[in-house]
């Protein structure tokens, strides 16, 4: 009802507009009706005198027309004339020549002179007007006539046909034709086509503009309502013609004959592409106009413009009537509003609505992608929601579609390893919990005011913030930082990753400086007392007593720095920095360690010490807490500072844990650089493996119930083999040595090319998947396997069946960080070692492919609880590149080493833990261990043919010495693979990062080429088409448009009326292209944070002045001149610069209110503050820099050397944990609970022994209830064995005392037993005794693994 009366009062409102209008304009219409009468009159007038003198010449023809007849061949042309002609105009044309000699030595018309032609042209018109006027008596009916002259058979032979242009003659017909085409091209939406056809119908003869118009365009038919109708969309500045402006369409609601006005109503079309809406919404939103009949025309009319065959006829000068228009690419703009757009790519750049991606080392070839923080769906509703909020048409899904198909939806499976997880992760989130409670304690215990407040809030803001950068920092640009050797210490990989004192693994740094100084000789004790003193360094006099690390004197010969007169015990070297000298060796403390790497590298980078940079300003916070805690005066002084002393020692926590994550980030990058490293220098005779398990398979049916899945998993393992392709001669040369192999199985080779023209492919790649039902998976199992593989390798390929020349790659777990495995196996030569959690990316990738094949099956009815359905699955549709196979692996034949050969327990390798990469030489008869790859030095050492090498020359031991003390097994590994899957595909090519670069480029080039031939292609084309009696058309550079003559061009330039198009149009995309905004935003940010980057290193301290407007002394800042700069000596506690939290000691000052100092005393004196338009004083800003932290230690990504807190748990730990464990064992409470508990009882409790909060973390708390339920579960099944023990001994007992009472009673009998009797009840009695033993002794075998169980995980 409301929607009808709305309706009816918009009607009303309509009328009267009508109305209005109608009563304006009717009086200007009736004075036009009677101009338009009067014209009509006089025009009538005179054709009525023009018809009666046509009259009087017809009676004279008449009388002549017999004559005529009879004189038909000996007439002449004037007598005809002098009939149809008047006199007067007759002698006019007659005066100057003679009208019977007219085209007399003419061969044709054509031939005859322009004057004459036009003359004789003239009197023949005359003369066929008159004739066909008189033929009827009565009324002319002129058209009647030639109807019935139409219909003679004669007619189409006879003179008048060509003449008459009728539709039945040729070049009527052409025309027909032309313009039904052009119409059909035009309805089509073809303009090329139709301006093709056009200009064809320009060149015929006879037509004039306004003929061609009329012949190429529709007849009106009357409106009616409900018609749908287009309307040009006309600027009234424009010169353009209706048919060329851009079209409005529309619905005719009403028609006023009377007045020839039409009202249409418009609908507004929708611009962004979304969908179409129900018809009741469009008219609701459209727009009603009363316009004139002649302004509108029915949906789909032609209607041919001036304009339009004017260009047509350019078109057939410039080149031919007929040719083919070449298609101009024109920049088209997006069809979305500014404000829209700005909106949208708000939204997209917002960190609560999407992730920015950012280059890192797993991405940084193809670019860090952006993701989404929800669904698309879900983001799509929430843009919607937001837009509809600021008043803005909502853009549809489709269109957000578009924008976002690149992005990717962030999830928690989205990539990281449990290490970055932890102490990653969860250390920033620990971070950024600290600065938090650190933040509301201020403001609680400080009552600031309302500004000093948001001040408050603002750098927690700020800090928190930082943190976020910070964090992406690491796991993105931070692998970007990192060098093989580089001056700056927290980039240089040699520095981080190698010794100073250990000299197996040192490598010293060879590069110079980054500001090129000299580096110092670093003066040893030896040196110094010689020159000071003349004499040697007396160890007990020029030394200290104590130990630096430690404090403790004591007798046993402790390690003298070889620079300064430290001294440190052995046991606390190892347990601080595990760099120990080997035996002879020097060595030298951490303190002249730093200072010789300062010597030599610098610590510029601020990005790498912006977390140094927060931790600072967070620990500064926390003093600022202690100040305003120690002024309380309602807590005691036991609990007054036990906040800010708690919030130091998280942060001393969050340090260490971050420490290790760096040091985590430094050893990933070096050791993901193996696979780069063998790819770019491996020979034709190595190969590249890399190796890692699956995720155990579950046997499952194809329909599985609740419940079930309960099995032994099934083992798959995983290789991949990497290796050079040969070339024709290489290939040539090895089938002389192996005429077996069968090179149609590979691919091509480097220098040959297959049918689709390309080359065969530099390296190729093979991915081996070993199925088996042994699950165990420990060092033999692995052994098994990657014998078994290797040999089904080499096989098919025995130019790499070579020793030592495998470079195998793995991750660090115990089934594979066997040196064992490494000396049994002939092949490998080098075994590098991924960093945990890291690295094996490229099998998991290929594993996906082939669990989703297995997947299908069993959703189609197969079963898959075995390793040969298994394999039988994966077989069913074999990817390219993937060989399958069963491999059967009897775990009994494995012998291990429990004593060695020299008759002790089997020891292991000394810090194999540590070791990341592995070297067997059997020339030498030794085996080299390294704690991280050298990537230059092994370059250079595998250019000639070596293994790949560590940093130093690594811990060489001789193999006899290792099989006789290290050796954890014999070589009996037993993998048969027993069924073998489809080698057709086994191989494929490999495409390197340098092929991936060379194809990139070849397709750029190939596309550029192909743009330019196609150009040529496009010129030669004009050319031929462009052809020399046509004229010469001149074009606007701008607008494109054409003209006959130049100074028609020029006058077209000097108006300025002509825009550029696509200039406009580029223009508009720039605000209203989504994609373009962002990536201008993009651009944008990225400038905004290379600002940032370099201001990481400044404060902008802002300093409140007092009621005078000054500020004292810098906020209570004492500075001192050192070396030129304004470095701060001290602050005043509870000063304005202190309350700040923002400075410390040895920040050096820039400026003060954008002005650099130069004067100390002014510094130290009154700062007047600034003052604004309101006469307020404004705040006096002091930007100050940091200062440099030091660089990293030497070795600090070491493993041995960045230990995690290793502590046991306290008795009052323990005590709390078991009474809650006591109290909630019944209700089940996880980990999580415990831990939010103790963290609730002992919030602010510290156990100084560790430096850590008394609260136990989450996973410490796990590992505890694990260890607690183990033992219970130990204690039960003891309990058990002793009662089945019990109650067997009293079996036993009940047996004999039954088997004598038997023997006694058998004795009473006194019956002779036969021999043979007797030997069968002997028989069966040892039988039973043999039973009973066997029994005792599988009782005692399970105590005993029972017990060694719970010892090794005591341990």
């Amino acid at each position: 009802s409301i929607l009808s009366s709305t309706r009816n009062e918009a009607q009303k409102e309509v009328e009267k507009e009508l109305s209005s209008i109608h009563r304006k304009d009717i009086a200007e219409v009736e004075q036009k009706r009677l101009e338009e009468k009067a014209e009509a009159e006089k025009a009538l007038q005179m054709e009525r005198d023009e018809h009666q003198h046509t009259m009087e010449n017809l009676e004279a023809l008449e009388e002549s027309l017999d004559a005529l007849t009879e004189s038909q061949h000996t007439a002449k042309f004037s007598s005809f004339a002098k009939q149809c002609v008047p006199p007067d105009q007759l002698d006019k044309w007659g005066q100057y020549t003679n009208i019977d000699s007219l085209g007399k030595k003419a061969a044709t018309v054509a031939h005859m002179g322009r004057k004459s032609r036009k003359l004789t042209a003239r009197i023949l018109l005359r003369i066929l007007n008159t004739v066909i006027g008189v033929a009827k008596a009565g009324a002319p009916d002129n058209k009647g006539m030639m109807d019935e002259i139409k219909k003679l058979k004669e007619f189409a032979s006879s003179p008048l046909a060509r003449l008459a242009g009728d539709v039945d003659s040729k070049d009527g017909v052409i025309k027909k034709t032309l313009a039904k085409a052009y119409k059909c091209a035009v309805r089509s939406n073809d303009k090329g086509q139709a301006l093709s056809l056009l200009s064809m119908i320009t060149t015929l003869p006879s037509l004039t503009v306004n003929k061609i118009r009329m012949l190429c365009s529709d007849q009106p038919d009357e409106f009616s309502i409900g018609d749908r109708v287009t309307v040009p969309d006309k600027n009234p500045d424009d010169m353009c013609d209706d048919a060329d402006a851009e079209e409005r369409r529309g619905t005719v609601i009403a028609v006023n004959e009377a007045l020839g006005e039409v009202t249409v109503h418009f609908v507004e079309e929708d611009d962004t592409g979304e969908e179409e809406e129900e018809e009741e919404a469009k008219k609701e939103k459209g727009t009603t106009k009363v316009l004139s009949a002649t302004d509108v025309r029915h949906f789909r009319q032609v209607k041919c413009s001036r304009r339009q065959v004017e260009s047509a006829n350019l078109h057939a000068l410039d080149r031919f009537p007929g040719a083919r228009v070449l298609t101009v690419r024109q920049f088209r703009c997006s069809r979305i509003d500014e404000a829209r757009a700005d909106f949208v790519s708000e939204f997209l750049r917002n960190p609560e609505n999407v992730e920015v991606g950012e280059a890192s080392i797993a991405n940084a070839k193809s670019g860090g992608k952006n993701k989404l923080k929800t669904s698309r769906c879900e983001a799509h509703r929430k843009l919607f929601e937001e837009m509809i909020k600021e008043g803005l048409r909502p853009v549809s899904y489709g269109h957000f579609y578009n924008i976002t198909k690149n992005y990717e939806i962030l999830t928690a499976d989205n990539c990281c390893c449990g290490t970055c997880r932890d102490l990653g992760m969860y250390n920033f989130d620990h971070c950024r919990d600290v600065i938090t409670e650190t933040n509301e304690y201020l403001k609680e215990v400080s009552t600031p005011t309302k500004e000093e407040e948001e001040e408050l809030d603002k750098q927690c803001k700020d800090l928190i913030t930082r943190t976020k950068t910070q964090e992406k920092f690491l796991s993105t640009e931070f692998f970007g930082h990192l060098k093989n050797t580089d001056g700056c210490g927290s980039h240089c990989l040699t520095h981080l990753l190698s010794t100073h004192n250990n000299s197996n693994f040192c490598k010293p740094c060879t590069h110079p400086r980054d500001d090129g100084a000299e580096i110092p000789k670093q003066e040893s004790m030896d040196d110094y007392h010689r020159r000071v003193c003349n004499r040697k360094p007396i160890p007990k006099r020029d030394w200290d007593a104590a130990c630096s690390i430690c404090e403790v004197k004591n007798e046993h010969r402790p390690l003298l720095c070889e620079y300064c007169n430290h001294i440190a015990h052995k046991a606390c070297i190892e347990g601080s920095c595990c760099d120990l000298p080997l035996k002879g060796d020097e060595w030298t403390c951490p303190d002249c360690v730093r200072e010789h790497c300062d010597q030599q590298h610098s610590s510029s980078c601020d990005q790498c010490n912006e977390f140094d940079y927060i931790m600072k300003d967070a620990h500064r916070r926390v003093d600022l807490l202690r100040f305003y805690e120690s002024k309380a005066e309602t807590s005691s002084e036991e609990t007054r500072h036990e906040k800010s002393d708690m919030l130091h020692c998280r942060l001393r926590v969050v340090e260490r844990n971050h420490h290790l994550y760096r040091a985590h980030k430094i050893r990933h990058r070096n050791q993901h650089s193996f696979k780069e490293l063998c790819l770019n220098n491996m020979r034709s005779d190595s190969f590249y493996l890399l190796v890692d398990y699956w995720a155990k398979l579950q046997a499952q049916k194809s329909s599985t119930k609740t419940c079930e899945g309960g099995e032994v998993g099934i083992s798959a393992h995983g290789l991949v083999f990497l290796y050079r392709n040969l070339s024709k001669a290489e290939r040539a040369a090895v089938s002389k040595d192996h005429p077996e192999v069968d090179w149609n199985t590979f691919p091509p080779a480097t220098d040959e090319v297959d049918n689709e023209g390309k080359a065969g492919p530099f390296y190729l790649e093979q991915f081996f998947n070993e199925f088996s039902d042994n699950s165990k998976q420990d060092s033999f199992h692995t052994a098994s396997g990657i014998k078994a593989g290797i040999l089904n390798f080499v096989k098919s390929r025995p130019w790499l069946d070579e020793k030592r020349r495998c470079f195998l790659q793995s991750d660090g777990a115990v089934n594979y960080h066997e040196p064992t495995t490494e000396v049994d196996l002939y092949w490998i030569g080098t075994r590098c070692f991924s960093e945990p959690g890291e690295g094996k990316d490229w099998i998991d990738a290929n594993s996906a492919l082939v669990k989703c094949q297995m997947r299908r099956q069993r959703n189609k009815g197969f079963f898959q609880q075995n390793a040969f359905e298994y394999f039988k699955s994966a077989e069913e549709h074999v990817i390219i590149g993937n060989t399958n196979c069963v491999i059967e692996i009897d775990s009994s034949k494995d012998k291990k080493v429990t004593i060695n050969e020299r008759g002790t327990k089997r020891a292991c390798v000394p810090g194999i833990r540590n070791f990341a990469l592995f070297n067997v030489d059997d020339t030498a008869g030794t085996i080299t261990f390294w704690e991280s790859l050298d990537y230059l030095a092994s370059e250079a050492s595998m250019e000639t043919g070596g293994p790949a090498v560590g940093y130093g020359p690594g811990m060489v031991m001789k193999l006899t010495e290792f099989n006789a003390i290290h050796r954890t097994r014999y070589n009996v590994y037993d993998g048969k693979i027993v069924e073998m899957g489809s080698t057709e595909k086994s191989t494929r090519g490999h495409q390197g990062d340098d092929e991936k670069e060379e194809k990139k480029r070849a397709k750029l080039e190939k596309k550029e080429k192909d743009a330019a031939e196609k150009k040529r292609k496009r010129d030669e084309v004009v050319a031929i088409q462009t052809c020399e009696d046509n004229g010469q058309v001149y074009s606007c550079p701008k607008c494109q448009s054409s003209f006959k003559t130049d100074e028609k061009l020029q006058t077209h330039i000097n108006k300025g009326v002509c825009v550029d198009k696509a200039a406009v149009s580029r223009e508009k995309d720039e605000k209203r292209n989504i994609v373009a905004v962002l990536s201008a935003k993009a651009a944008e940010a990225r400038d905004k944070k290379k600002v940032a980057v370099e201001r990481l290193a400044l404060v902008d301290v802002k300093l409140k002045p007092n009621e005078e407007g000054v500020v004292e002394s810098l906020g209570g800042v004492a500075l001192k001149l050192v070396e030129g700069c304004f470095v701060v000596e001290s602050i005043q506690e509870g000063g304005v610069a202190f309350k700040t939290a923002q400075v410390d000691e040895d920040y050096i000052l820039i400026s003060v209110n954008g002005k650099v100092p130069t004067d100390l005393l002014s510094l130290q004196g009154n700062i007047v503050a600034e003052v604004n338009e309101k006469g307020i004083s404004q705040d006096v800003v002091a930007v100050f820099r940091r200062p440099t932290p030091p660089i990293p230690v030497r070795g600090y990504a070491r493993r041995g050397f960045q230990k995690g807190v290793q502590f046991k748990l306290c008795d009052e730990q323990t005590k709390w944990l078991q009474e809650q464990y006591d109290k909630s064992y019944a209700a089940g409470t996880r980990a999580a609970g415990y831990h939010t508990l103790m963290k609730t009882e002992f919030q602010f409790k510290i156990r100084e022994d560790v430096d850590q909060p008394f609260w136990l973390p989450e996973t410490t708390i796990s590992e505890w209830l694990k260890d607690k339920k183990s033992k219970m579960k130990t204690a039960k099944k003891i309990k058990q064995l002793e009662k089945s023990k019990e109650a067997k001994k009293k079996k036993e007992e009940t047996a004999k005392k039954a088997k004598s009472k038997k023997k006694v009673t058998k004795k009473k009998k006194k019956k002779p037993e036969t021999k043979r009797k007797r030997g069968a009840q002997e028989s069966i009695e040892d039988e039973e005794e043999a039973e009973v033993e066997e029994e005792e002794q599988e009782h005692e075998e399970e105590e005993e693994e029972l017990v060694e169980d719970d010892d090794e995980y005591e341990f």
